[in-house]
């Protein structure tokens, strides 16, 4: 035993605990990007096999501590290094089974002190006519590997097991011919909240549609729109008059309030802000359920299949739901009692509120896509007597009784705000402290003099300078990687891009300018944060980074076609039509004028950032650089002209003085000079 046991926790295993561990976050990476989230959750990260693998190599940290004595005062380094691992590990384990997140939606004027939460649950409800109880599991299932679910809820009538069929991610309703079926309508409707459904609707079925009920022979009310099938043929009837029309001729008409009138194919009625359309309608039909896609998406609809047994009967119910959206109950007998099961997040009470007294959104100029947006709050906390202002925007979080808020998104009308909350303080200030004392072990470990690095330093020392210099070049070639762009090698005329002197370009590095952000800096520092950000390089084409800022400026109409805008994702490029690493300013309008990424761009800034895959998050980094680009170009970026009223802080740009209004008095050297400038760069590099 005790040589099982030193093999398993020996130096040489822990390496191999690194390895598997590094192996598996990999895999988990391709998981996530093909399956979801949710699936590389289920097989990785929060698979009992990894944390038995973590549980190993901790173990085995705890006994090379000792086997090495590493607690030794000449060991310290390598002490704190294996402790501060220890301590992270800690951390994430208290993270891990305490700590929980959700979102607060707030709309203005309003306060809330609930959060829907990030985990998902199923959620039964069982009555039996006296009294109700509430089982809650939380659950993860994903399309990749085997969905196991069972569990037996004890009630004073009878014990009910649940136990999972079948797991069906991004759920759709496909429509079938079944001759033993019924007459389905295939609907597209609009309720008046602008947003599409396609619906399918059956003989002797009632949906509820805005504050219309769409009724086929089933309900004959107030608020209803009634469909019959009458020889070979679809009729409906309304309370109110309805305009139609004719997609093919464009050809309208007004229909009678309250009189049947034949329901036609590809013709839209309208009637009180609901749009109606058939598609189709099938005699003999049913509904299957299928999967639209097997990558699980946070807030997309999937279906569970699920099997209640209560003695000798059973019953099996589809609920449908997803994580980060409250689940919708299904409702049905068994055993003489009343069951209710969803399938969804929850919401979870917090001891204190938040108003929402403004929710501010800042666009770039000249564009749709936001640059920020803030909430101006107040939290309200009766408890402890507190009232008090806060202002929560990126990177600015409101941190309060272990509860952290974060802005992350907003409604689509902009009078509400999602801010992202985190309840995990003791799991978030352990885990610092462990990355503290492991960037103070490293530290130590560079300049103890009794050190492994050190000793390395000191063995240099002694070879001959070109052994030496040969061992550098290697080392620095590991660190600082020599990476080539494919796109560089593209017909692109790059000997047609202008290039500023780099005399001239540095003599210029040194003037101050201000950020959005309000922080002074030199050019060159902007210069750098810009190259950056929008290619990921410290130069472009031989250019650094003020010879390419200063380019891009003075000449917008030739930099508008160069390849520059690092593209991080395949389907951005697909978007645009380029399969490169680069695209062009260009690239992302087409002839008309028309932004690319629009309709993608707005779908993914409306999702809460626990729903934004990898696409849609470096989508909005494409826009971003594409935005600083359009800053650059238009010379809204070199905010250079401090204002003349002292208790200004804010600076102009070149922009701001043309677009300034005509009662603001302007010095006259700020409204001649950028013009000027320009003008004579582009006349010097030309000759």
């Amino acid at each position: 035993m005790k040589k099982i046991f030193d093999t398993l926790f020996s130096t040489g295993f822990a390496g191999l605990y690194i390895i598997v561990f590094a192996i598996a976050i990999g895999a988990a990476t391709f998981i996530e990007n093909d399956y979801g989230t949710d699936t590389a959750q289920k097989l990785v990260y929060s698979a009992k096999w990894f944390e038995v693998l973590l549980l190993f190599f901790a173990i085995a940290l705890v006994v090379n501590i000792f086997k090495y004595r590493l607690y030794r005062k000449g060991k310290w380094p390598i002490f704190l290094f294996h402790i501060s691992i220890l301590i992270i590990f800690f951390g994430s384990l208290i993270t891990r089974y305490s700590g929980y997140e959700g979102v607060m939606s707030i709309r203005e004027g309003s306060a809330s002190n609930r959060i829907l939460s990030h985990e998902s649950y199923l959620q039964t409800s069982i009555f039996d006519g006296s009294q109700g109880l509430l089982f809650e599991n939380k659950t993860l299932f994903g399309s990749w590997g085997k969905n196991k679910f069972t569990k037996t809820y004890r009630t004073p009538q009878s014990d009910i097991r649940v136990e999972l069929v079948d797991f069906i991610p991004n759920v759709v309703e496909e429509l079938q011919e079944d001759p033993e079926g019924d007459l389905i309508m295939e609907l597209v409707v609009s309720a008046g909240d602008g947003q599409r459904r396609d619906i399918f609707l059956k003989n002797g079925e009632t949906r509820l549609m805005g504050t219309y009920f769409l009724a086929f022979d089933s309900l004959e009310e107030a608020n209803v729109v009634q469909f019959k099938y009458l020889n070979d043929s679809i009729y409906f009837r309304t309370d109110e008059s309805v305009t139609s029309m004719q997609m093919g001729t464009m050809a309208g008409d007004t229909l009678a309030a309250d009189v049947f009138h034949p329901f036609n194919v590809r013709t839209l009625y309208t009637f009180s802000g609901i749009n109606l359309v058939m598609k189709s309608f099938t005699p003999k039909a049913s509904l299957n359920l299928a999967s639209a896609s097997p990558k699980v998406v946070s807030g997309q609809q999937d279906a569970l299949i699920l099997k209640y047994t209560c003695g000798e009967e059973a019953k099996q119910v589809t609920v449908f739901g997803a994580r980060s959206v409250e689940g919708r109950p299904e409702e049905f007998d068994l055993c003489g009692q009343r069951i209710f099961v969803a399938y969804g997040s929850k919401y979870r009470d917090l001891p204190f509120s938040l108003k929402l007294n403004d929710f501010q959104l800042e666009r770039y100029p000249g564009s749709n896509s936001p640059s920020s947006y803030a909430s101006e709050v107040t939290l309200l906390d009766g408890a402890k007597g507190v009232n008090k202002d806060h202002r929560i925007y990126m990177n600015h979080v409101l941190n309060y009784r272990g509860f952290r808020f974060f802005q992350s998104s907003y409604d689509p009308d902009e009078k509400g705000t999602v801010l992202s909350v985190n309840h995990d303080y003791w799991g978030t200030l352990i885990s610092y402290l462990g990355y503290f004392l492991l960037a103070l072990g490293m530290m130590l470990t560079l300049f103890t003099k009794n050190s492994r690095f050190v000793s390395l330093v000191r063995k240099v020392g002694g070879l001959s300078g070109k052994t030496a210099a040969l061992i550098g070049m290697v080392f620095m070639t590991g660190l600082f990687p020599v990476t080539t762009s494919a796109q560089e090698t593209k017909a692109f005329p790059f000997d047609s891009i202008p290039v500023i002197d780099e005399v001239h370009a540095d003599s210029l590095s040194r003037i101050l300018v201000q950020d959005f952000k309000g922080r002074i800096k030199p050019m060159h520092t902007l210069a750098s944060e810009v190259l950056r950000k929008i290619s990921r390089k410290k130069e472009l084409y031989d250019q650094d980074p003020m010879q390419t800022l200063l380019s891009m400026a003075v000449f917008p109409d030739v930099w508008q076609d160069v390849p520059l805008i690092k593209l991080t994702h395949p389907k951005i490029g697909e978007l645009i039509g380029n399969e490169g690493e680069e695209a062009s300013f260009i690239e992302f309008f087409d002839e008309q004028g028309r932004y690319l990424l629009a309709s993608e761009l707005e779908r993914s800034n409306q999702l809460k950032p626990i729903q934004r895959g990898t696409y849609e998050k470096e989508l909005i980094k494409v826009d971003e650089r594409l935005n600083i680009c359009n800053y650059v170009f238009s010379s809204a970026l070199l905010k250079i002209f401090p204002r003349e009223d002292t208790t200004d802080t804010y600076w102009d740009s070149p922009l701001d003085i043309v677009q300034s209004p005509q009662e603001v008095q302007n010095n006259v050297f700020t409204e001649k000079f950028y013009t000027a400038y320009v003008q004579y760069v582009r006349e010097a590099v030309s000759t």
